[in-house]
């Protein structure tokens, strides 16, 4: 509605989204071509770090994880959002990819009875420490019992740009380390 307002007003009027971690390249080409730059450097390397880490961890074990994005309440995202896309880059699996909804609020009770090996913070708490103390009163949860939480900074995966790779890695990075505790 905002886009059609001001276009109405006489301004060209382009509205940029990337849905997906692969259209990312798409919408910066795009970008680069109504600004007469030339990205596809920057596209082709964004295209490789993703397809590098694709291969990294393809073969790594499967694991489950509840990805929180808010505490309070407690909310996560779940369908084909390029978050859970960046969690199956990393072998993991968000237990509430099946909610309806882009970022559903999700009950204890809910999460308790799916019981996700690992427990990721997106942005929910304001530092790992304050993530990692969040959780400490949730200790029957098997990732919160066996130290299984891994909180990334949120900065490079919020919203798709050229540094969600770097963040992607730092989420793989900090997945494995909690993998090998199970």
């Amino acid at each position: 509605e905002e886009a059609d307002r001001i276009a109405r007003l006489g301004p060209a009027v382009f509205v940029a989204e990337a849905r997906s971690l692969d259209e990312v390249p798409r919408v910066l080409e795009d970008i680069g071509k109504l600004a007469a730059v030339d990205v596809h450097a920057l596209s082709r390397d964004y295209s490789e770090q993703l397809a590098r880490l694709r291969r990294t961890y393809a073969a790594r074990p499967l694991v489950t994880v509840f990805l929180e994005i808010w505490s309070h309440p407690l909310t996560t995202i779940s369908g084909k959002h390029f978050m859970n896309q960046a969690l199956g880059i990393c072998r993991a699996k968000n237990v509430f990819v099946d909610l309806p909804g882009v970022a559903p609020e999700v009950s204890w009770e809910a999460l308790y009875a799916r019981d996700p090996a690992v427990i990721v913070g997106v942005g929910s708490a304001p530092s790992r420490r304050a993530f990692r103390e969040s959780w400490a009163a949730h200790a029957t949860l098997s990732a919160v019992r066996e130290k299984r939480l891994v909180y990334v900074t949120p900065d490079r995966l919020q919203r798709p740009t050229l540094r969600t790779p770097q963040g992607i890695a730092e989420l793989c990075t900090a997945i494995d380390r909690v993998r090998e505790r199970r």
